[in-house]
């Protein structure tokens, strides 16, 4: 039975599910449209659905005055970091540096 096992296998092992998750997450926030398999799609759909809301938190922290407003939005931005495992992604997601255009300002309701 599989009570309480969340994902989909994918015919994978599971060090190669989550490279698979990870590259295809990052070509999502890259490109901001892929093509891929249905079940490859709806699994990272999920994954990063919660890095857009990592985001979206850390938006409120951004232009913070205060040291523990700061490390709020430090500490969002390295979970973002640890997740996706890179760093052009993350900075494009937050809307650091270079890249103006948020992706978390943008899904903001």
């Amino acid at each position: 039975m599989r009570h309480r096992k969340r994902g989909r296998k994918l015919s994978r092992t599971s060090a190669h599910r989550k490279s698979t998750r990870q590259n295809l997450a990052k070509a999502l926030i890259e490109h901001e449209r892929i093509v891929t398999t249905p079940a490859k799609a709806k699994e990272t759909k999920s994954f990063v659905e919660k890095l857009i809301t990592l985001a979206r938190k850390a938006q409120a922290y951004k232009g913070a005055g205060s040291i523990n407003e700061k490390s709020k939005y430090l500490h969002y931005y390295r979970l973002a970091l640890r997740k996706l495992q890179d760093k052009k992604s993350v900075q494009k997601l937050f809307g650091e540096a270079h890249h103006s255009d948020r992706l978390a300002a943008r899904t903001a309701r």
